[in-house]
């Protein structure tokens, strides 16, 4: 029984540094960027940009989930600034 979870772990173990690995050669890394730069792209016309990926808060992601933004403002429209 202990080899056969052991056998499970390294398939798992082996199969999340493939998606790892995926994820680093297809999306962009924006670090603590990550909700503005989601929101950016939420509210950009152009679609053929590459995913992104970073940090965000609980909060945050709740609030992308959502669909809500804190200053409720396009963070493209220089007006609003």
């Amino acid at each position: 029984m202990k080899r056969n979870n052991f056998k499970k772990f390294k398939i798992s173990k082996k199969t999340l540094k493939e998606y790892q690995k995926f994820i680093k050669n297809n999306f962009d890394y924006v670090g603590e960027n990550f909700t503005y730069k989601a929101r950016s792209l939420h509210y950009d016309n152009k679609k053929n940009q590459k995913g992104i990926y970073g940090v965000a808060s609980k909060k945050d992601i709740k609030e992308l989930k959502r669909g809500r933004n804190r200053n409720s403002r396009n963070p493209l429209d220089r007006r609003s600034k």
